[in-house]
């Protein structure tokens, strides 16, 4: 886990990484609670992933 640099006086973004997959998808199921206490998850894939997803 660590910060992504934004610009000074905003919030930095952070940046997690999972080693293991059914860990993250427990967290990603859990978005729509996150959202309504002002977080927000977005799992970063690849457009080629993306299209496999799909």
């Amino acid at each position: 886990m660590h910060r992504i640099p934004t610009k000074k006086g905003q919030t930095r973004p952070v940046l997690i990484k999972l080693r293991n997959n059914d860990d993250k998808s427990a967290v990603m199921r859990k978005r729509k609670e996150m959202k309504n206490a002002g977080h927000r998850l977005v799992d970063d894939v690849t457009a080629r992933n993306t299209g496999l997803m799909s």
